[in-house]
């Protein structure tokens, strides 16, 4: 090297003549090593190491050694591995290049050195400006374009004016604005932006040394409602209000006030499940009823400090009026059910609900009133369930009673009631208006004026009834009252008194409230007036005479009587063995009767159900006349037979009451029309069963098939009885 300089020192001539000695021993300069590319006083230095070889070193932008060299630097011989440098002034703010080297000597180039990226910073904006609350949903930042290569704008933001903060978000360089919709209600930030070059390596060291505070306004709920009088001790409130991210533990407030007050209490603050806004909520008013103001606002947290929104439009609400806890139905006003009930705190009014007694229908609203009372002009006779609901002062309708209460509207009395000897010797009849909505009327019998006292002697489904008549010079009073259930039992009738002396028929009776008939083993004897059910349907009509046993079978719309009535009087030198079968005759007859009459009742209401029925069972209500006429006429001529019979029966006599019988009653004649009845009745029901594919109607052929074979058997003892008389 020392050579070279002492070469290089001296003249032209000795150059000249040293020169090619010593280029033909000169090597080519090795690559340089470039170890570093920075920005510095408006440009990008590249430095790093070359060689004593080099005599200088050209600089390029672009790897390897591509293009016009943007420098070309001398070398420094005086180290093996000298230091160079370069630096790049045509280079923009955000510009970057990939720097390369190579040296020269007298023998040319040497090989280029390694890639090294350097870069100017881009220029941050001179100016930022943030919105101060002009939306709920956002803070609005904005900055002035930067000049130079910008590929990026980040934007920062922290809770202090100083620093750069954290990046919130990323715009492309085409871009000078940015929404923060993170930013926390009501809570002042500061934002900066950074302007981002070419450089592949993000450099956080940097922003901009312009600021601005902003903040984004605290939006209020709204469409606050809150429920009026339709929940018990409780207001349900719903609302409308944006989200709010979690991160800044966001709660829903709600205030209470009394109308007219200035000031709220806080009843309730609940955080917001995930995010977001509590929209609904109860509150138990301390006073039921009474109507209250709300309002409701959200709250967060940000850093150390609490923000909160302002509050919601301001909701009425009031809870509602508690069902009436006590209930009564009263069945003893003629002109409905009579309804009262508990009056309650803030009701105005009620409304009355109804549905039929044992049905599943709904309860429907009948009427509305003002008080605490209400009569419902029902139809007399059914029985009706009643719930009943407040209706608050400013509106609103509670719920229903929770239990019903059932009530019925009692038939009216009977009218017109008489009693009259006949048809036949010791019988009397029993007449009276009919009651519609009736099942069945009962009968009383007392020795004073006061109507149906005690038990009832006798019951019937028609307007009439037929008694044995009581012992002569005996005064008594009949009464009669329509039922419609066992439950539903309608007002008395007036008393009626009956006929006293030898011709007439008057009854005394020992006890009003009990029927009683003579001990054939006692010996004794006493006087009563009783009676078992009798035949009928609900809709036929009412006569009080009586059809001839003998005669065809009725229409279906003929009615009959409803009932026999058996009393025991003492006969002085009679005996009960003077007619053995007439007690077992008659003790039999009469279920079988009353069998008959419900399998009666049961064909009836079937005919209902007809329409629903398959075609081949429709076959066996075509027969419905006949069959209910000859059930009818069966149950006719029955009724006339323990007439005669029964009365005396337990105590003998019955020959003597045969004997008094009319030639039209005579016994061979009612024999042989019950057999003509069960005959006819016994092909009819065996022919419909054979048809029948409905169980029910199926059933009820099968028991009368029983029921009329078993009458037949009791029948044919009659002949026998018949000889004992004569």
């Amino acid at each position: 090297m020392s050579l070279y300089r002492q070469i290089c020192g001296r003249s032209a001539l000795a150059a000249a003549l040293l020169g090619p000695l010593s280029l033909a021993a000169q090597s080519l300069p090795p690559a340089p090593f470039l170890q570093q590319a920075y920005e510095f006083n408006g440009a990008v230095s590249v430095i790093g190491a070359g060689s004593f070889l080099a005599q200088g070193y050209d600089w390029y932008r672009y790897s390897p050694c591509q293009g016009a060299p943007f420098a070309s630097t001398p070398n420094n011989f005086s180290l093996d591995s000298p230091p160079i440098s370069a630096s790049d002034f045509g280079v923009s703010p955000g510009e970057g290049f990939q720097y390369s080297a190579r040296g020269y000597n007298q023998s040319g180039y040497g090989p280029c050195s390694n890639s090294l990226y350097g870069y100017r910073l881009a220029l941050d904006p001179a100016s930022v400006s943030a919105s101060d609350g002009g939306s709920s949903s956002a803070v609005s930042v904005s900055w002035q374009a930067s000049s130079g290569i910008v590929t990026q704008y980040e934007v920062l933001r922290s809770l202090l004016s100083s620093g750069c903060g954290e990046v919130i978000g990323t715009v492309p360089s085409s871009q000078s604005s940015f929404q923060d919709v993170t930013a926390a209600p009501s809570a002042t930030y500061f934002y900066r932006v950074r302007a981002l070059g070419q450089s592949p390596v993000r450099d956080t060291g940097h922003c901009s040394s312009a600021f601005d505070s902003g903040y984004r306004t605290f939006e209020a709920p709204s469409n606050l409602s809150a429920s009026r009088g339709t929940l018990v001790a409780q207001v349900q409130l719903t609302w409308e209000s944006p989200a709010i991210a979690a991160a800044f533990s966001p709660r829903g407030q709600i205030f209470r006030r009394v109308p007219g007050s200035s000031s709220w209490d806080l009843v309730l603050e609940a955080p917001l499940n995930q995010g977001a806004p509590l929209q609904s909520a109860n509150d138990t008013p301390p006073i039921e009823t009474q109507p209250f103001e709300y309002a409701v606002r959200n709250a967060v947290t940000v850093g150390a400090s609490d923000y909160v929104s302002p509050l919601s439009n301001i909701g009425s609400g009031y809870t509602a009026v508690r069902p009436p806890a006590s209930i009564t139905a009263s069945s003893d006003h003629p002109g409905g059910i009579n309804l009262s009930w508990t009056v309650q705190p803030g009701a105005a009014s009620y409304n009355i609900y109804r549905r039929t007694f044992g049905s599943n229908q709904s309860f429907a609203l009948i009427n509305t009133s003002s008080t605490n009372q209400y009569l419902d002009p029902v139809q007399a006779g059914p029985s009706f369930e009643y719930k009943i609901s407040g209706i608050h002062f400013l509106g609103g309708e509670g719920p229903l009673s929770p239990v019903p209460v059932q009530g019925f509207r009692p038939l009216a009395a009977p009218s017109g009631l008489t009693v009259v000897d006949g048809p036949i010797a010791s019988v009397i009849t029993i007449s009276w208006q009919a009651i519609s909505g009736t099942s069945y009327y009962e009968l009383y019998l007392s020795s004073t004026s006061s109507p149906c006292q005690g038990s009832p002697f006798g019951v019937s489904q028609d307007p009439f009834y037929y008694a044995a008549s009581p012992p002569a010079n005996q005064s008594y009073f009949i009464s009669v009252r329509a039922v419609h259930s066992s439950a539903n039992r309608g007002l008395c009738s007036q008393s009626v008194p009956g006929s006293s002396g030898s011709s007439s028929s008057t009854t005394s009776s020992s006890s009003p409230s009990s029927s009683s008939s003579s001990n054939p083993s006692s010996g004794s004897s006493s006087s009563s007036i009783s009676s078992s059910s009798s035949s009928s349907t609900p809709n036929s009509s009412s006569s009080s005479s009586m059809t001839s046993p003998g005669s065809s079978s009725s229409s279906e719309g003929t009615s009959q009587s409803s009932s026999i009535s058996a009393s025991t009087s003492s006969m002085p030198g009679s005996s009960s063995s003077s007619a053995p079968g007439l007690e077992c005759i008659a003790s039999d007859l009469s279920p079988v009767r009353d069998e008959l009459l419900t399998l009666q009742k049961q064909l009836q209401r079937l005919t209902v159900r007809s329409y629903s029925l398959t075609s081949s069972v429709q076959r066996v209500f075509k027969q419905k006349a006949r069959t209910l006429a000859l059930v009818r006429a069966f149950g006719r001529n029955l009724e006339l037979l323990l007439v005669s019979y029964y009365q005396n029966c337990p105590l003998g006599g019955g020959c003597r009451i045969v004997s008094q019988l009319p030639a039209k009653l005579e016994l061979h004649q009612i024999i042989a029309t019950l057999r003509s009845r069960i005959s006819a009745l016994q092909k009819l029901s065996k022919r419909e069963l054979s048809r029948s594919s409905g169980s029910a109607l199926k059933r009820i052929l099968m028991k009368l098939n029983r029921k009329l074979s078993e009458a037949e058997q009791i029948i044919e003892l009659i002949p026998d009885l018949m000889s004992l008389c004569g």
